[in-house]
């Protein structure tokens, strides 16, 4: 199957948008200087890569950043509000709510270096494998203690 000649410039136009996009966040070229390097006119460029290069403005990424446990936890605010609203529960699942706040509420704490309900559960089994490893070779933590001080004289 052969590519016609209006797929070609299609694939051709893609490719140079992607250098494009390129050419101004790696390379910090102006518009018209990537113009030059695609051949694709600069109000073309701009319009095609504008909104996608505001995504990468390191003072707006910044921003975001600083702001986004707060918005996290604005978040959780709204739906567990929507959640205790009777006219919206009659609107929305209770589940569908439930399980908004649970993802929002576990990015938020991944966000703040909290500890999930996943990562407890692993210590929790992390603790209880300790204890039966302990007991399989009857040390208890007392023993492991004094043998772990015993190790660093």
């Amino acid at each position: 199957m052969e590519i016609n000649k209006i797929e070609k410039k299609k694939i051709r136009q893609n490719l140079n948008i992607i250098d494009a996009i390129l050419y101004k966040l790696q390379n910090k070229l102006s518009y018209k200087e990537i113009e030059k390097q695609t051949g694709i006119t600069k109000s073309t460029i701009h319009g095609k890569i504008q909104d996608i290069v505001a995504f990468f403005d390191p003072e707006k990424i910044k921003r975001y950043e600083d702001k986004k446990g707060d918005m996290l936890s604005g978040a959780e605010m709204m739906i567990l509000a929507k959640m205790m609203d009777g006219a919206k529960l009659k609107k929305a699942s209770v589940n569908n709510l439930a399980y908004a706040l649970q993802n929002v509420n576990n990015i938020n704490r991944l966000h703040r270096g909290q500890a999930t309900a996943i990562l407890d559960s692993l210590d929790s089994v992390i603790d209880r494998v300790e204890r039966k490893l302990r007991k399989a070779i009857d040390v208890t933590p007392e023993a492991q203690e004094a043998q772990d001080n015993n190790a660093g004289m």
